[in-house]
């Protein structure tokens, strides 16, 4: 695990060592397939020290990297340096505003071995399944339209207005009053510059779980096991988790919410327990 914000690796250690940043040189190997899968870079969103994953996007590719065992290495990028980032690796965004401006965020791999770059969590799970199929499988080739569908569902889900400010971005004050500004100026959504009373908090906070009843409903519909198939996991559970990891980094109520519809949430957040791992 390492840090990027544009400036040399010299100038980054000392940054890092008066913060209270720990920068981990070296790291234990993947030991699901020990030294047969490449050298993977991973960029991911850094929050305030101590650092931690919070972006769902990202998440959604680390619990896929390790559900697939692949090795890999998670570079930390501040938020306003994401853009930098993408531009100096000469990737497009892969999202716009509503305006038709360029939206720069993560995640990004770099695979070292095949020398290719992608930027998109879903075209990341496609593009691991293709260059890695002797390792398990994310998406069944006969369901990429159904899980592209499905991604865009959670999305919707976890992203509609009115409930924003329940989620507390782990940022530094200056980055999170211009991430605030941007989802104004960019959404029209009003995160953080609104004072809430307790009373709405709570009303919100009902909104957003009759939010996830659609989604719950889905997962409903198979008894053998946590996963949206029952028993057995694939790309889907993982786009949900990436949701969930995010909860639980940025809502105050996260304990509450693993105990709604009927426990659904905090038993799938537990059986991706394995595929946490922040390498």
């Amino acid at each position: 695990m390492s840090f990027v914000d544009g400036r040399d690796s010299a100038e980054l250690r000392n940054v890092f060592r008066c913060v209270g940043f720990r920068i981990l040189q070296t790291l234990p190997r993947s030991t699901h397939h020990p030294m047969t899968t490449p050298h993977i870079t991973f960029y991911d969103i850094a929050s305030v020290a101590p650092v931690r994953a919070f972006a769902p996007n990202p998440w959604k590719t680390r619990l896929a990297l390790n559900y697939k065992g692949v090795d890999y290495e998670t570079v930390f990028v501040p938020l306003m340096d994401v853009e930098k980032v993408r531009r100096d690796l000469d990737v497009p965004p892969c999202r716009l505003y509503p305006d038709g401006s360029s939206f720069y965020t993560l995640p990004i791999i770099r695979d070292h071995h095949h020398q290719i770059i992608k930027g998109d969590s879903f075209d990341i799970a496609l593009y691991l399944d293709d260059k890695y199929p002797h390792l398990p499988r994310l998406i069944p080739p006969s369901s990429i339209s159904i899980h592209a569908a499905f991604n865009q569902f959670v999305d919707t889900v976890f992203t509609r207005s009115g409930v924003s400010h329940l989620f507390k971005m782990p940022l530094d004050a200056t980055t999170t009053q211009i991430f605030q500004k941007k989802m104004m100026d960019k959404f029209n959504i009003p995160w953080g510059t609104t004072i809430i009373t307790a009373e709405q908090e709570k009303k919100d906070v009902e909104i957003f779980k009759s939010n996830l009843n659609d989604l719950a409903n889905v997962f409903r519909c198979r008894d053998e096991g946590p996963f949206l198939e029952g028993a057995s996991l694939s790309y889907a559970d993982l786009i949900v988790g990436g949701w969930l990891m995010m909860m639980e980094e940025t809502f105050s109520k996260w304990d509450e919410m693993k105990g709604w519809h009927g426990g659904l949430w905090g038993r799938l957040s537990d059986a991706l327990d394995q595929y946490k791992e922040i390498k």
